[in-house]
């Protein structure tokens, strides 16, 4: 907080910061509730099986799913969706999209650190863009002429920082290496060419992005509500993972958070909503009770998998830790369709 201040006086004036907030406290919150459940699991109920095993990667699936289904829900109903190159677009990204997961799948998956790195910037180059778009839509953002083309080299120069980060920190502790030793015999020279890479595309793209900024005259100060949220998420996600994977569960949190708090801001207050499925679509207080609802179906479907399915069955596969990121790339892949 104390780095936003010294950015731009005017900071916690901004929509963008504000937002940002909130949408901080909710993850941190989701995460609270996580650990109410493990509570109440380990203590209250005293069984011999817990589905809260993790309370920030239980809330971060429970959230991130229900994330996903609704944004899959709007965008099938939505009149842009009505048109043949419309839906040629979302045939075409659902194939790459299954595509990238039967990849993963073959070439295993999140034991393999490469997809592991793949992943994390798969999803933090969607999260960093989204924070971008969100500053714009809040009206935040200065009208430069050249401001897409920075923002675009921004969000990758920021991404490939946020995976130096994490990469380091995994080697760290170690856990690369051993993720490495599963499919290679030496793993150090895999590790120096990771290592070495990251830095040398970072500081060649973080080049690229301050004469990218000068060739255009942007002024760094004026974007300095996106830059604090970044901030902020490099500091969550680095201090994160060194807990493991609290790190990234907040990240995904925040992503989910972030466009949550928005599209509930932009919704309006219809008098008298048609049906129930306008009042869902349409109200504020509709919106959050979809999201909520989600949640708690995702979260239930959870407990049954583990104290009445025992983890079998297909069902339960579907609800698994290890197949959260094949939801994850195919949210991302068809996310496409709107650009």
């Amino acid at each position: 907080m104390a780095t936003a201040r010294t950015l731009s006086p005017g900071l916690n004036l901004t929509a963008t910061w504000r937002s940002f907030q909130v949408v901080v406290l909710l993850a941190l919150a989701a995460i609270g509730a996580g650990v109410i459940i493990y509570l109440i699991e380990t203590y209250g109920l005293g069984g011999r099986r817990r589905f809260v095993e993790n309370p920030s990667d239980v809330m971060m699936r429970a959230f991130g799913l229900a994330h996903f289904w609704i944004g899959w829900v709007f965008m099938f109903s939505s009149p842009r969706l009505r048109s043949g190159a419309a839906l040629g677009k979302v045939a075409a990204l659902t194939a790459l999209g299954a595509a990238l997961c039967l990849f993963s799948w073959t070439n295993g998956g999140m034991r393999n650190p490469l997809l592991v790195m793949a992943f994390y910037g798969y999803f933090l180059i969607h999260e960093i863009r989204d924070e971008a778009n969100l500053f714009v839509a809040y009206g935040d953002a200065p009208n430069d002429p050249g401001r897409e083309i920075f923002l675009r080299r921004l969000s990758v120069s920021v991404t490939l920082a946020l995976m130096t980060a994490f990469a380091f920190i995994q080697m760290l502790h170690g856990r690369m290496q051993v993720k490495l030793e599963r499919i290679v015999a030496d793993p150090a020279p895999w590790l120096e060419v990771i290592a070495g890479s990251l830095l040398v595309l970072g500081a060649g793209s973080w080049f690229l992005t301050w004469q990218g900024a000068r060739r255009h005259g942007i002024v760094w100060r004026e974007y300095a509500p996106l830059l604090a949220v970044y901030g902020c998420i490099a500091g969550i996600l680095t201090l994160g993972s060194l807990l493991g994977s609290v790190g990234f569960n907040l990240i995904v949190l925040i992503h989910v958070m972030s466009w949550l708090v928005f599209v509930r801001q932009r919704l309006g207050n219809p008098t008298a909503p048609r049906n129930w499925w306008t009042w869902l679509r349409t109200t504020p207080a509709g919106f959050i009770s979809l999201h909520l609802g989600a949640v708690a179906v995702v979260l239930i479907f959870m407990a049954v998998r583990v104290h009445l399915w025992e983890r079998g069955g297909i069902v339960s596969q579907l609800f698994a830790t290890s197949s959260f990121h094949y939801w994850t790339i195919m949210h991302i892949t068809m996310a496409l369709w709107r650009k």
